[in-house]
């Protein structure tokens, strides 16, 4: 497969630190700060008066009896609500600013689990891919002489033709693990909003992952509820009750001041002050405000939701780290060399005619599947290590 081939060489390996730091920048969580800041940048600039003064002219001219002459008279008006309106609407604009700094936060926090998951599976389908390949040397070399064997009659038909299959099935495996780093590279690249014309490759190395202390772990099994997605379903929740409390406000009472000064046609000069009073009576904002209360609902029960998928979130955590540890334990303390010393027992014993290439094959293929397990493992491992460090650092407040 020459022109995928070509396109891996093309990526530059990416660090796992590197990818972290590319998933604070990725587009979905840079949009997501920018409006967080626009929002801080409005809630300065909200004044406290809730509607702009009016200013009125009517010009005109007043014929009587006695003459003729200009008349005009002005009016200056400034409402002013006094149900609370004011207090209301900073109160709704601090909440708005809260609810995007945590959807903001939330963004973020997702962008580094989604990216940490695709680094992990880009790495795990590069080491599937070199065990594959080794398999494949190794199986080739072997077909080569076993064919050699074959026609010289030293060996059955039989036998040559497991070995042959053997290396059919080694250039398949070879063929679906660069599948699988063609899809995982390219997740990865989505996953970081990058438009790359290249799947990306990462660095061969796992990262070092320091798990954090038992008390640690256990202390945020019982914080839920300051999980990123549970805090910004309440933060949407406020600020869905308090836009509503600020509409109903908005319905209440106004008082309208004034002053209407003019001239009269024939040079009187009149100026008076004006006092005007709306009444809530008929309408109390009860229909408007309807839409902002069934969505604070929602949101409560988004976080009600949020809150029951953080608690399980931490419950498989903490089963995932010592699960995943204790497979890669069997796998790498037992598995891989016990699958390793029979095909090499088997090979052995088939160069000296006391076994089949067919015993050997099938050794040959535990041996690839316990490597491929192996590094699947270590992978899986690194991330439940990875997911429970997040947990601690988002419910105690720390930045990621």
């Amino acid at each position: 497969m020459p022109s995928l081939l070509a396109l891996f060489l093309t990526a530059a390996p990416l660090s796992f630190d590197d990818a972290l730091s590319l998933a604070a920048r990725a587009p979905q969580v840079a949009a997501a700060e920018r409006a967080a800041a626009a929002r801080r940048a409005n809630a300065s600039t909200v004044s406290s008066l809730q509607s702009n003064p009016t200013l009125g002219l009517q010009p005109g001219v007043r014929t009587n009896a006695t003459g003729t002459g200009p008349e005009f008279i002005g009016t200056l008006t400034q409402s002013l609500n006094v149900s609370g309106y004011s207090g209301a609407r900073r109160e709704a604009v601090a909440l708005e600013v809260a609810q995007a700094q945590g959807g903001a936060r939330l963004e973020a926090h997702l962008a580094r689990l989604s990216v940490a998951d695709g680094w992990l599976r880009v790495w795990t389908a590069q080491g599937v891919l070199a065990e594959a390949r080794r398999e494949l040397d190794l199986a080739s070399d072997l077909g080569g002489r076993v064919g050699r064997a074959a026609q010289s009659g030293a060996i059955t038909r039989a036998d040559a033709a497991a070995v042959r299959a053997w290396v059919a099935e080694a250039r398949l495996a070879v063929l679906s693990a660069e599948g699988e780093l063609f899809d995982t590279g390219v997740q990865l690249n989505r996953a970081l909003g990058l438009d790359a014309a290249a799947p990306a490759q990462v660095a061969a190395e796992l990262p070092e992952l320091g798990l954090p202390q038992v008390e640690q772990l256990a202390q945020s099994l019982g914080r839920a509820e300051h999980a990123p997605a549970v805090k910004a379903a309440l933060q949407l929740r406020d600020a869905e009750e308090a836009r509503a409390r600020e509409l109903v406000a908005s319905k209440g009472t106004w008082l309208q001041v004034g002053a209407t000064g003019g001239r009269e046609g024939l040079g009187d000069v009149v100026v008076l002050g004006t006092l005007a009073v709306t009444i809530p009576v008929f309408d109390s904002g009860e229909r408007d405000a309807a839409p902002l209360h069934a969505a604070a609902t929602q949101a409560e029960g988004a976080r009600l939701r949020a809150l029951a998928e953080a608690r399980a979130e931490r419950v498989l955590v903490t089963h995932e780290l010592e699960h995943t540890r204790e497979t890669l334990e069997v796998v790498e303390r037992e598995l891989v060399p016990a699958s390793d010393e029979a095909a090499q027992g088997t090979q052995r014993r088939m160069e000296a005619g006391e076994a089949t290439s067919q015993e050997w094959v099938l050794a040959r293929r535990a041996a690839l599947a316990a490597h491929s397990r192996w590094v699947r493992a270590r992978a899986e491992h690194a991330l439940a290590r990875f997911r429970a460090r997040e947990l601690v650092s988002v419910t105690s407040g720390e930045s990621p």
